[in-house]
């Protein structure tokens, strides 16, 4: 995971979004599951954030594909918690449909907006996701936490993270495209002085099961 920094919302935002749901707010503030469902007017600005935020998944730091990556709005503060937050922009965070699964209505994930620089690490050759050792216990926690809750080390993670290193091992892709669709694998392989593609593949094995 690395920093996402706010964008700012489409200029009809309040017109498509807000202000249906404020009213609706006004006549129902506390909603049920079913009826949120009927009234998920923060729909209608997904492609909007998926723009805003060019693709890229709050939470893995990947490029959701449009057709298969089910991006979705995901709501940072859940709605459950926090009804007047369910059609503010600012607590939306672009996620695909398993990461949003993943983090539901816990609490105990590091918001996207509030990471520092390198607080998560990416640990070669393993491709482990990891809290930088130098962050108080405090933070060091909450990031494990979030590793943890997000699943950001199962075998499927570890899978995707692999493939685009893999890619530009064979140059298949180039290194602003890693930056483009991967930014946090790219921005660790430049922390760690990777960029080089040889020097590279000199740490990187291949994985019998990858």
């Amino acid at each position: 995971m690395i920093k996402v920094d706010l964008q700012p919302a489409p200029v009809d935002f309040n017109m498509r979004v807000r202000d249906d749901g404020d009213r609706y707010l006004a006549t129902t503030p506390y909603p049920t599951t079913k009826q949120w469902g009927t009234h998920a007017y923060w729909q209608r600005t997904l492609y909007d954030l998926y723009s805003a935020y060019d693709g890229i998944c709050a939470y893995c730091s990947e490029w959701i594909p449009l057709t298969t990556g089910g991006p979705v709005v995901e709501h940072f503060i859940p709605k459950s918690i926090a009804p007047t937050l369910a059609y503010d922009w600012t607590n939306y965070r672009l996620a695909s449909q398993r990461f949003n699964s993943r983090k539901k209505d816990h609490e105990d994930v590091i918001d996207p907006f509030d990471v520092g620089e390198h607080w998560f690490i990416l640990e070669l050759p393993g491709l482990i996701i990891k809290p930088d050792s130098a962050l108080s216990y405090a933070k060091s926690a909450f990031i494990k936490s979030t590793i943890k809750r997000l699943c950001l080390n199962d075998e499927l993670s570890i899978q995707s993270r692999w493939r685009w290193v893999k890619d530009y091992c064979h140059q298949h892709i180039d290194f602003d495209y890693l930056l483009r669709h991967a930014p946090f694998i790219a921005s660790e392989l430049e922390r760690q002085a990777l960029k080089d593609i040889h020097r590279l593949t000199q740490i990187i094995k291949p994985h019998p099961t990858r």
